[in-house]
């Protein structure tokens, strides 16, 4: 799937567990945000399948970036993202706001990160926001 559309907004009607799902189900299998201004909110994306590699792919052409209220989780022990989201350098002005990340199991192999900033980035903020989960690196990680 790929979010290539300027000021895009998905939102998901619904509560609980019935919010629309988006399950990934290929290690490969990635939501790819390359347009400004995209904006998610009320979504559950799971992880379906053995080691994802990443759940979300956030190009440096995403300025604008927000995830509102978004919930990420892992299927089972085996099943599930070894990054949710991934951004690229030089990406600006990105929120999460209400972001939630469970997995409830350890993953066989630790996930690596929940997000992670490839270089440089400005202008983050996350707020309202709870992780909890097993990875072998920073929970949320800038390399710049």
């Amino acid at each position: 799937c790929v979010l290539d559309v300027a000021g895009i907004k998905i939102i998901g009607l619904g509560s609980g567990l019935l919010r629309p799902t988006l399950s990934i189900t290929a290690a490969a299998g990635t939501i790819s945000i390359t347009a400004a201004n995209v904006w998610l909110e009320n979504l559950l994306i799971v992880g379906n399948f053995l080691n994802i590699v990443t759940a979300f792919t956030v190009a440096g052409t995403a300025d604008g970036l927000t995830i509102k209220d978004v919930e990420t989780r892992d299927t089972s022990a085996i099943l599930g993202a070894l990054i949710q989201f991934s951004f690229a350098t030089g990406i600006t002005n990105v929120t999460f706001d209400g972001y939630i990340h469970r997995n409830g199991t350890t993953l066989t192999a630790p996930a690596t990160n929940v997000i992670v900033f490839a270089g440089t980035y400005d202008r983050l903020t996350i707020k309202n926001t709870d992780i909890q989960c097993f990875t072998s690196a920073a929970a949320v990680a800038g390399s710049a």
